[in-house]
């Protein structure tokens, strides 16, 4: 067994002996350039990560903006008078309204402040909003052929609505100076129809 250990403790010296061998000898100044270079490399590392970094903000900014826009859009379409007089554009309505309404309050804090009054009153004159449908009863009264005036969102509606005003005036919209006593009295006012 001591043989054997000796035999091995040999081996590995002739390894280390051979590494040192195949190792170059590097003189100081060669030393010092190379350090040189390792610095010069790194700040340039440094330099394209930092530009990257610049570039990948400009996409997230371009992206964002390009996003409000869909949104804005979406909403301004789908709260059209002549949108809503069109056959079937009262369920597109519904299935556009949720995906619209909560990217609204998870990225509103991404927005512009610029923007925030033209939603808000967007928001406000769509919780304000009423459709006018023909009315479904079969007796045989006066009402019939009038249109009925009703809310055009429903209560889940109203309550992601006024989710979405919220998200968006606790974020950098607590610098504007817009009274959210309307939508307070919507909340209650819906709260109150599901109790």
């Amino acid at each position: 067994a001591a043989s054997h250990r000796q035999s091995e403790e040999d081996e590995k010296n002739n390894k280390n002996r051979k590494r040192k061998h195949k190792e170059k000898y590097i003189n100081k100044k060669e030393r010092k350039r190379m350090k040189a270079n390792d610095k010069l490399e790194k700040e340039l590392l440094e330099a394209k990560g930092e530009e990257s970094r610049k570039i990948r903000m400009r996409f997230a900014t371009d992206v964002t903006n390009v996003l409000f826009a869909i949104y804005f859009r979406l909403l301004k379409a789908i709260t059209d008078p002549n949108f809503l007089k069109k056959n079937g554009s009262r369920r597109t309505f519904r299935i556009l309204l949720h995906p619209v309404l909560s990217g609204l309050a998870k990225f509103g804090h991404l927005m512009s402040v610029d923007f925030f009054e033209d939603l808000l009153r967007n928001l406000s004159s769509l919780l304000n909003s009423t459709s006018s449908d023909q009315n479904d009863d079969n007796d045989t009264s006066i009402q019939e052929h009038e249109p009925s005036k009703q809310p055009l969102l429903g209560k889940t509606e109203v309550l992601r609505c006024i989710e979405t005003v919220f998200a968006i005036l606790t974020g950098q919209g607590d610098q504007l100076t817009i009274d959210p006593t309307t939508f307070y009295a919507h909340l209650s006012h819906t709260v109150y129809q599901l109790s």
